[in-house]
């Protein structure tokens, strides 16, 4: 994933996964990586600041669960946005998608925890989709579960 330093990206993109949960981060890495997305892994908000500051041309997609310990997903998408209002995020929740309906915009969707593996690439790959209509590419993706 990083070689000499350098990010390198296939065309199915790259994926900053944020989660505090190293279970549930590394089932949902493999899942992402078993359909050729690379993955930058981080266990919270600032270690996703951190790769978002060391990468902010690479990353395409951002998903957050809106509950986290330190910064909550909606402080790091904020933090995103105020730098990057063109990029897509994805919330992760337990919450229901009614709740979460003000949150989301043309740029903003939802996933509803627990969700399996396929819904998880299927709705990444729409999302990527969105930004690059007719390409094969896909963009990178952030994932930050919770």
């Amino acid at each position: 994933m990083l070689a000499g330093g350098q990010l390198t990206e296939n065309c199915a993109g790259v994926i900053l996964l944020v989660e505090n949960s190293g279970k549930l981060r590394k089932l949902a890495a493999e899942a992402l990586r078993e359909h050729e997305f690379h993955v930058l892994e981080a266990s919270n908000a600032d270690e996703a600041i951190n790769s978002f500051q060391e990468w902010p041309d690479s990353i395409s997609l951002v998903i957050t669960d809106l509950e986290m310990p330190g910064k909550s997903g909606l402080e790091l998408a904020n933090y995103i946005s105020a730098r990057d209002r063109h990029l897509p995020l994805l919330f992760i929740s337990l919450h229901s998608g009614e709740v979460l309906s003000r949150l989301l915009s043309p740029a903003r969707d939802f996933l509803s925890k627990p969700f399996s593996p396929a819904a998880l690439v299927d709705k990444v790959r729409q999302m990527t989709r969105k930004q690059t209509p007719g390409s094969e590419c896909h963009g990178v993706a952030a994932l930050t579960v919770l």
